[in-house]
């Protein structure tokens, strides 16, 4: 995870924790040069098994990242995860709450 400080890994981790049994969702952006982790309310109608951003946080921020956690499973992204960062063209950091650990999806082809 040599991209991203430590002290985004810490921010994720925290507010994962606050979502114990459902997916929480939060943006990183870039502000001034620096990277601000901004939590944001999963508007998915199936919390535990998806999750959703409101498409606002992508017009009226620099999104650098999108984070997300798989509360009851590993860290590895799963095919929709990898569609929707593709899509977006923007990485997912996936934090497992049952692993604790985290995985950065980056598309390199785009």
């Amino acid at each position: 995870m040599n991209s991203l400080p430590q002290f985004i890994l810490d921010e994720c981790k925290k507010y994962a924790h606050q979502f114990p049994n459902q997916e929480c969702c939060a943006v990183i952006t870039k502000q001034n040069n620096n990277l601000k982790f901004k939590p944001c309310e999963n508007i998915h109608p199936d919390k535990q098994g998806f999750f959703a951003i409101n498409p606002e946080e992508f017009i009226y921020n620099d999104v650098a990242y999108v984070f997300h956690t798989h509360w009851n499973g590993p860290c590895r992204p799963s095919s929709f995860d990898k569609k929707s960062s593709d899509e977006l063209c923007v990485p997912f950091l996936i934090y497992s709450l049952i692993d604790d650990r985290f995985f950065l999806y980056e598309n390199i082809s785009v």
